[in-house]
């Protein structure tokens, strides 16, 4: 989409468009509310809003008003932008989100996950564990440019240590995560 489309602009191309699925950051959904609400307009298309991010529970509650399912995705520029996300399929049932819990995403294919206590090692098992997140698979980068100080304290081995805490549940895409805070 072209940023700069704005405000009536914006919301033509989406009519327009018959676009279904938006992805974008709080921010981006806030504005995109604000126009709908000026305008006096509706999203008649939309199937799903995926936020980067987690939209707060007034957002929430707009977009469930307009019968729009709202998912979270849980993302890393590290990881090829996404570590977990929510089914589409799943919050699009009614009364399938609650906007004042935690959203839960699910692990991907191919990625492994594992979850350290404060002294960095693994809280092993399957059930629920909450620490730092660390990843590896092929979407993980392989540094950052120019910066070998930075990556050799983000990634080792294969795996990217973040200063995300989740909590962890499950292993590889049949995990479970919910993105707690950062350290």
């Amino acid at each position: 989409i072209d940023h700069g489309l704005q405000d009536s602009h914006y919301l033509d191309f989406l009519t327009e468009s018959k676009t279904n699925h938006i992805v974008g950051t709080p921010r981006t959904f806030h504005k995109l509310l604000l126009n709908c609400r000026d305008q006096k307009r509706l999203l008649h298309h939309q199937r799903t809003i995926v936020g980067q991010g987690v939209l707060s529970p007034d957002l929430q509650r707009a977009f469930s008003v307009m019968k729009v399912p709202v998912a979270h995705v849980y993302g890393l520029t590290e990881n090829l932008w996404t570590v977990a996300m929510q089914d589409l399929e799943e919050v699009a049932k009614p009364g399938a989100m609650d906007p004042d819990e935690p959203p839960i995403g699910k692990g991907l294919v191919g990625v492994k996950y594992k979850v350290l206590d404060d002294q960095g090692d693994e809280i092993e098992g399957d059930g629920e564990r909450t620490g730092v997140l660390a990843i590896a698979g092929p979407t993980v980068m392989s540094g950052y440019h120019e910066r070998e100080k930075e990556t050799k304290m983000a990634i080792r081995g294969t795996w990217l240590y973040t200063t995300d805490m989740v909590r962890l549940q499950g292993q590889s895409e049949e995990a479970q995560i919910t993105f707690v805070g950062r350290k």
